[in-house]
């Protein structure tokens, strides 16, 4: 029973959270396959060939983040039964963002079963960004992401539509992710202005324009950060090869390249539960 799980993952702690639980579910004998948002297009059928999905993304300003949103935004509606759980990470604010993206796709017929809310330890903080070097994953939150996946199995198995609910919604979660959406734009305007781009270290490689989830690059044109675009994920500075692309505050900051730096890491294929 082929089940995936589609995500966006900046830092790279969405999409190890999503393997945790793909190899749950593959330990009750689910076909889970993880599929980075990118490359859904080569996937036109998914929802057809499937019996459900997932979908995981981090919470930026309240929500997931915004190509995630519009994404799911462009669902069509259905009339048959479609399973779909979701996956969030969040630095400890989730507010209300795994109901808001819930509410979006129920409206469109499609059957929510499960959601899991994991706050990961690290904080991508233009002000500390080396906060990563001073925590650690809880071994409960990696147990928690596995144990998600057999269950997800389970309900799938038995038809069971009991909602299983690893998720909070936060005092005034609600009102904060319904607000932010109209200040998100202006917010990420005014985030790029501190956002730099050093020509004298560039190779125009396209690493960042590739990478960016926004299209807000372009090297030949010499366009960064587009502000009408960009929604200040840090995915083209965490991967820039030459080190080109810097916070103007903090130009040494030292950017978190993914969860394997985080004390407690452990291979998803390691795991033993």
């Amino acid at each position: 029973m082929w089940l995936p799980i589609i995500y966006f993952s900046s830092s790279g702690n969405t999409k190890y959270i999503c393997e945790i639980v793909a190899r749950g579910l593959n330990s009750a004998s689910m076909e889970a396959e993880l599929i980075p948002l990118k490359k859904i297009g080569d996937y036109p059928n998914f929802m057809e060939e499937s019996v459900g999905f997932g979908i995981g993304a981090p919470v930026y300003g309240a929500n997931f983040t915004p190509n995630i949103v519009e994404w799911m935004h462009q669902f069509p509606i259905t009339n048959e039964k479609k399973y779909f759980f979701l996956i969030d990470t969040n630095a400890g604010l989730p507010c209300a963002a795994l109901i808001k993206s819930k509410n979006i796709l129920t409206k469109k017929g499609y059957t929510f079963i499960v959601g899991l809310e994991i706050t990961a330890p690290t904080r991508d903080s233009v002000f500390w960004m080396d906060f990563f070097e001073h925590v650690s994953w809880p071994l409960n939150s990696l147990k928690r992401a596995f144990y998600f996946g057999k269950r997800i199995a389970q309900n799938l198995k038995t038809g069971t539509e009991d909602v299983v609910k690893e998720f909070r919604i936060m005092p005034l979660g609600n009102i904060l992710s319904n607000l932010f959406p109209y200040i998100e734009r202006r917010f990420y305007i005014f985030m790029t202005k501190i956002m730099a781009h050093n020509p004298t270290k560039c190779v125009k490689c396209g690493a960042c324009e590739s990478l960016c989830p926004a299209g807000a690059i372009d090297v030949q044109k010499n366009i960064y950060f587009d502000p009408e675009k960009c929604f200040f994920c840090f995915k083209c500075m965490r991967n820039c090869p030459k080190g080109a692309l810097y916070l103007k505050i903090y130009p040494k900051a030292k950017f978190f390249k993914g969860p394997f730096q985080v004390k407690g890491y452990i291979k998803p294929d390691e795991l033993r539960f």
